[in-house]
């Protein structure tokens, strides 16, 4: 059954998609490369260089997506049950070639690495999808 987006989540997700290629861009200029690989290694490096500085915030949360859509598939979408902790925020959905995989939701990933309760590296976690 799909739900239909309300006109607010509509224009949230028009919106961040629209501007999520200008940031991922933008950041890799900040991290002085030419193009993302998506390695262990350099997620890994990545999650290390936000536990230093969370002013990237933005640009992780769009970067944790995107590996996660370049290594086990997937889309962007929206959090669109109220009772979600994901509300309204960009998520991924059909990973792993599973239409009813989980959503993963970057915030909450972010959320794990600034409290220091991920399991293991982040890159590890994603290549584990």
């Amino acid at each position: 059954m799909e739900i239909k987006l309300n006109k607010e989540l509509q224009n949230k997700m028009n919106l961040f998609l629209k501007t999520k290629d200008k940031k991922l861009s933008e950041f890799l200029k900040k991290l002085g490369i030419n193009k993302y690989s998506f390695s262990k290694d350099e997620i890994n490096n990545i999650e290390n260089l936000y536990k230093k500085d969370d002013t990237i915030r933005e640009y992780v949360y769009i970067y944790i997506g995107e590996a996660v859509i370049n290594i086990a598939g997937g889309f962007w979408s929206i959090g669109k049950f109220k009772k979600d902790e994901a509300y309204g925020l960009p998520i991924i959905l059909g990973w792993g070639g599973n239409d009813d995989s989980p959503r993963i939701c970057p915030d909450v990933w972010l959320y794990f690495i600034e409290n220091d309760g991920l399991r293991k590296p982040l890159g590890e976690m994603i290549h584990s999808l």
